[in-house]
């Protein structure tokens, strides 16, 4: 049996989205692909952030922000368990205006067995039919232990950050609230197995916040408390 698929029309095929948001940098994903190859296509929508999370136990966050947005018809989500194979979590109508959208997945592995990873694909479908593919997102679901070390937790001013893994290259980091707002966002390259670094978080408000790290496909969340 294939995974329920969360479908409102028209009053309810599409889900609703969350309100307007703006990150705190800008960094614009990989197209994987589009429908027109043509150089005079100027794309609908144009993404500052896509991000996944493990919001809660069993359950994961989806967010992403517009920077541009016009003649957008909807956007699609899809979940894939081997990165090849995809299948419709939720149609989301365009608001065609910048603006942060989230969706949850409280059932991320229905009616499959266990496995470390998940894919998320999002698309977007113009007005004119067209559609676009942007990232793909590989969220790590069981988490290896000390692949990525925060502390202290709670933090007060300084948190220490530790990235362990054979991967190298750009690491892009980002602070999420708990609601699913990006705090922060910023770009370090990795060089050797292990990544340190120390950031001010001092400029937080107190509560709870995810820290992500996402290097090519992989993506890891842990969670702390800014007193």
């Amino acid at each position: 049996m294939k995974p329920a698929i969360r479908l409102l029309f028209p009053a309810a095929l599409f889900i609703s989205a969350a309100g307007t948001g703006q990150p705190t940098s800008v960094l614009q994903p990989d197209v994987l692909q589009t429908s027109d190859t043509s150089d005079q296509y100027s794309p609908p929508v144009s993404l500052v952030n896509f991000t996944s999370y493990k919001s809660a136990n069993k359950e994961i966050t989806i967010n992403w922000t517009t920077e541009k947005e016009v003649n957008n018809d909807f956007f699609k989500l899809e979940r894939s368990v081997n990165g090849v194979d995809f299948s419709t979590v939720a149609l989301i109508r365009g608001k065609n205006k910048n603006s942060t959208y989230t969706v949850t997945d409280s059932q991320p592995l229905v009616n499959y067995s266990f496995t470390n990873y998940i894919y998320y694909r999002l698309s977007q479908t113009g007005t004119d039919g067209k559609i676009r593919y942007f990232d793909v997102l590989k969220l790590l679901l069981r988490g290896v232990p000390g692949v990525l070390i925060i502390s202290p937790n709670p933090v007060k001013d300084k948190l220490q950050i530790q990235l362990n893994t054979s991967e190298t290259g750009p690491v892009t980091f980002s602070i999420i609230s708990h609601s699913g707002m990006l705090v922060k966002q910023w770009v370090m390259v990795k060089q050797d197995e292990t990544l340190q670094e120390t950031i001010s978080v001092s400029d937080l408000g107190e509560g709870k916040f995810f820290l992500q790290a996402r290097i090519r496909l992989m993506v890891e969340t842990q969670q702390f408390v800014k007193h």
